[in-house]
């Protein structure tokens, strides 16, 4: 799943691949949004085994924050459904970036900046960093995190996660 801004209007685009045992002719792409079904897109062309290629689902303009894409097929060479299909949906989450993180944020309830910490983490790596950043989570158990290079972090641009009681 690909999303790509393009003067406050973003592209969301899906890989279409072909895993099956015969040349995909055509199929039909369901989508949605936080659960709103979008406009469903009818793709055709020749795609041979094993090969893929990505397909404009549509345009959107989107509020800031976490949003849940799935994306589904429902025909396939003009067939409902298809024998391996397991491989027919994807759910994925998205973040839309007002501007790059600087300052304090809290992470874990319902009333903080990011409720959950995948959010708080979705937002991180996609918008970056301009000044120093620190995360402070509610009390609560969380997940290991697994942290990749973030966009604009630097010696002078820091990430600090602590606690907001102060007892991590």
């Amino acid at each position: 799943l690909q999303v790509a801004e393009n003067a406050s209007q973003y592209d969301i685009k899906v890989n279409l691949g072909n895993g099956g045992l015969n040349v995909l002719q055509n199929a039909t792409i369901n989508w949605s949004i936080d659960g709103v079904a979008q406009q469903a897109q009818n793709w055709t062309g020749s795609l041979n085994v094993g090969e893929d290629i990505d397909v404009l689902l549509g345009t959107q303009s989107l509020t800031p924050g976490m949003k849940e894409v799935k994306v589904w097929l429902t025909t396939v060479n003009g067939v409902s459904g298809d024998e391996e299909s397991s491989n027919d949906t994807i759910n994925d989450y998205i973040y839309i970036c007002q501007a790059p993180l600087a300052g304090r944020y809290t992470i874990g309830t319902s009333t903080s900046d990011f409720p959950t910490q995948r959010e708080a983490l979705l937002a991180l790596s996609t918008c970056g960093v301009n000044g120093n950043v620190t995360f402070a989570f509610e009390n609560g158990t969380y997940d290991a995190m697994d942290l990749r290079a973030v966009q604009g972090a630097s010696e002078t641009s820091t990430i600090t996660f602590t606690s907001v009681s102060g007892n991590a």
